[in-house]
């Protein structure tokens, strides 16, 4: 029987000698992983490629790093792994219990990158949350936040991170899913008693002349999507929809084309113009026609 303690002595051993063998070999390739995510990040952060495209290739290289270092510990230690297999179920269930939202985390990561329901760059809204996408983590995910309310489109200098758990159950808004040009509606509140055609030619005039630089282009655009997509684009048209809200007034909803970076910046010229052309909105007459009908 003594060649059988031989033999379990030098499995002890030898498991020593793997076990030191193989956090020696993890802890080089941690350091590797490190240095060339490093090299990569300079030589992004240092390129001339847009900001958009710096962010996306970071976030990249950072995923493909963690991916990296996960397999190839995997591989470092598999016969370890291999020798532990039978205490694996209740190891799972122990991990399952103290690493629960890491784990959710992880599966909204993976469901997001699945689904494809949005991208680095993308305007999104999701519950109380609006904003650009401008970070994509295994954990979390950054917004840069536009607001406040759901009617501004200005930046508020605050950066959301949200847990990746998030995407498993809330639902997604993404006004990025045409790429270059999204619709926006904007209401303008009047009473009955206005001059409501009027009030219409007007916020159409006004649409159409903020709309018109880009007009034609955002048409060949929704056209190519429609065709790519096999979507029914809708009219680049601005069009005027009309709401009664109470017995006495009335809300017209204009809808109008815009390029999604410049939404709330095509809003407030399409105001201005229209403020400056309006009839009263409250159905009485203006000084000047007053005094010209008396």
């Amino acid at each position: 029987m003594e060649w059988l303690r031989d033999v379990f002595s030098g499995i002890k051993i030898g498991s020593l000698d793997n076990l030191l063998h193989d956090a020696l070999a993890t802890l080089i390739l941690g350091l590797l992983v490190l240095v060339v995510r490093r090299i990569a990040g300079r030589a992004i952060s240092g390129s001339k490629l847009p900001l958009e495209m710096r962010r996306r290739l970071d976030s990249q290289a950072r995923a493909v790093a963690v991916l990296v270092f996960l397999a190839l510990g995997v591989v470092i230690w598999a016969a370890e792994l291999r020798t532990v297999a039978l205490s694996l179920v209740a190891f799972a269930a122990a991990v399952v219990l103290a690493l629960k939202e890491v784990i959710m985390c992880l599966s909204g990561a993976f469901v997001r990158g699945v689904s494809r329901h949005f991208k680095l760059g993308d305007r999104i809204e999701v519950g109380a949350v609006r904003g650009d996408v401008i970070d994509i983590g295994m954990l979390t995910t950054t917004i840069q936040e536009i607001g406040p309310g759901a009617t501004i489109h200005q930046h508020t200098g605050r950066a959301v991170v949200l847990p990746n758990s998030i995407w498993l159950a809330s639902p997604v808004a993404n006004f990025s899913h045409l790429d270059e040009y999204c619709f926006h509606v904007v209401t303008i509140p009047c009473e009955q008693a206005a001059d409501l055609a009027a009030i219409e030619a007007a916020i159409l005039s006004a649409a159409a002349e903020v709309c018109s630089e880009y007009l034609e282009e955002a048409r060949s655009y929704l056209e190519r999507m429609e065709r790519r997509r096999s979507i029914d684009a809708p009219s680049a048209d601005p069009r005027v929809w009309l709401r009664i809200s109470s017995p006495k007034d009335v809300e017209l909803l204009l809808r109008f084309p815009a390029p999604i970076r410049l939404v709330g910046k095509t809003e407030q010229k399409i105001l201005r113009r229209f403020l400056a052309i309006a009839p009263p909105l409250n159905g009485q007459r203006s000084a000047p026609a007053a005094a010209a009908q008396g």
